[in-house]
């Protein structure tokens, strides 16, 4: 549905689905250097993973801005993904808002940096 609404907005993306391992999710972000790149965890026990791909893509050189949501980190406390510097949506009328505006909404109901 992100990668949906990307699109639809005149975006290019590039979907690489579900489980993809952190060496090839990096190697495909260093090859395409995408502006933004979108995480989601829909189950609890992978949000460890979610942090740790949240903080390779941050460090990467051309800097990209790093989305993550789900059901999962809109259920947990996601202040951990909040300090790392990625914007934690909470859901997709959000993640509009900032498509259409890039700017950072005023409460923490809507897209947290």
């Amino acid at each position: 549905m992100v990668a949906s609404l990307f699109r639809e907005y005149g975006w290019s993306v590039q979907y690489m689905g579900p489980n993809l391992p952190l060496p090839h999710a990096l190697e495909a972000a260093e090859k395409w250097k995408p502006e933004v790149i979108a995480l989601s965890a829909a189950l609890a026990y992978r949000l460890h993973l979610l942090k740790t791909y949240v903080n390779e893509f941050l460090a990467l050189e051309f800097q990209p801005a790093v989305l993550v949501g789900g059901r999962a980190v809109n259920i947990s406390n996601s202040n951990s993904l909040r300090n790392s510097g990625a914007m934690v949506v909470r859901d997709l009328n959000q993640l509009e808002l900032w498509i259409k505006t890039g700017e950072k909404p005023e409460n923490d109901y809507e897209i947290s940096i």
